[in-house]
């Protein structure tokens, strides 16, 4: 409330420094009630409400996947939408190995699990994608992301998770339609243009140019003149995003 909330919407989407409430790891500890929250939001900003919509849009998003969960306790481990309950997903475990090291070979996707694996916590926008990257790039299971993330965030709330899980994967209810899948790439350009997500969780990264980063595999021979070898410094892309967009599309038809 007293930090800037009413700015809330659009630094929200800002990676390269915390600008959100990191409210998430004591309302998932049950350390503070969502009614308390609520309640002093209205109480601050009683004549300016359209400034804390946002906040207080994702937060009812919470309470919403509490609800679902208690109607329909098969979606922890089952698809909410029923045309997609018998999706063959891949189950490449090398693949999965691969993304939950960080080491898929994009390096937003590799800068966030990396942020996972050493803190616990991971960027909102970045579950986004990354979920989205596991699941329709690499096209496994939803279930396996949900599993691993249960296991390593510090902030884990099943509803959240579960729900936040099958959005990305088209399966839930209200979810991102199939044929509206992230392209890594893209998302890289746009919520961090001058790589500084990228390079606080791969170092190895911290001198090449910024402009190289979000396409590494376009740039070969700029990275080399910098240092970085794709395939020996960097891996080399896991999967081809037109390919595997194409994939989705047809399975998902």
């Amino acid at each position: 409330i007293e930090q800037d909330i009413q700015n809330y919407e659009t630094n929200r989407e800002y990676l390269p420094e915390v600008l959100t409430s990191q409210l998430s790891i004591v309302l998932a500890y049950g350390l503070i009630d969502i009614k308390q929250i609520v309640t002093q939001l209205l109480e601050a900003y009683e004549e300016d409400e359209h400034n804390i919509e946002q906040f207080i849009r994702e937060l009812m998003f919470r309470e919403f996947y509490y609800v679902l969960m208690t109607l329909y306790p098969h979606t922890a481990h089952e698809a909410f939408n029923e045309k997609y309950r018998d999706i063959q997903w891949s189950y490449n475990k090398n693949n999965f190995k691969r993304w939950c090291e960080g080491q898929t070979g994009f390096p937003i996707v590799d800068a966030a699990m990396s942020e996972l694996n050493q803190t616990g916590f991971m960027h909102n926008r970045m579950r986004m994608v990354v979920y989205q990257f596991l699941t329709k790039d690499l096209f496994i299971d939803w279930t396996w992301g949900e599993d691993y993330f249960r296991r390593r965030l510090i902030d884990f709330d099943s509803e959240s998770n579960v729900h936040g899980w099958q959005w990305s994967a088209s399966t839930g209810t209200d979810a991102a339609p199939y044929f509206r899948m992230f392209n890594p790439s893209r998302q890289s350009e746009r919520f961090d243009k001058d790589a500084l997500y990228i390079k606080t969780y791969i170092p190895q990264l911290n001198d090449v140019t910024a402009k190289y980063l979000h396409e590494p595999f376009k740039h070969e021979e700029a990275l080399e003149q910098e240092e970085i070898k794709l395939g020996q410094d960097y891996p080399k892309p896991l999967v081809d995003h037109k390919e595997a967009r194409a994939h989705v599309m047809s399975v998902f038809k």
